[in-house]
């Protein structure tokens, strides 16, 4: 994984994650996603969600379809097996000013 890049959440609380390559081994695993595009001096999250396990994929259809409007879009990961905190700061995240509206099911 590359370098570490920091999120705040609206508690004032950071979190760091890693860009997702795509040659890289999912591992079945839980995380915390963002799928988020690289501003000027930030990085403007799009979508944030949580999965059990990063090899199930079940994360790429909302990413194609954020990447259809919005083609720079990355995916960013932070390891968290426990259920209970990846729900704690994934709404933590999506409820930062900057952060996008929720969509549907897991996903914030």
């Amino acid at each position: 994984m590359g370098n570490r890049i920091d999120i705040a959440g609206a508690s004032g609380q950071t979190y760091s994650f890693f860009q997702l390559e795509a040659e890289a081994f999912l591992r079945p695993i839980g995380v915390t996603y963002l799928i988020a595009e690289r501003a000027e001096h930030e990085w403007c999250v799009l979508l944030v969600g949580e999965t059990n396990n990063l090899a199930q994929r079940d994360w790429e259809p909302r990413l194609a379809a954020i990447r259809a409007a919005h083609p720079a879009a990355e995916m960013l990961i932070r390891l968290n097996v426990s259920r209970s905190i990846r729900d704690a700061e994934a709404a933590d995240i999506a409820a930062a000013p900057r952060a996008k509206p929720a969509s549907s099911g897991s996903d914030r």
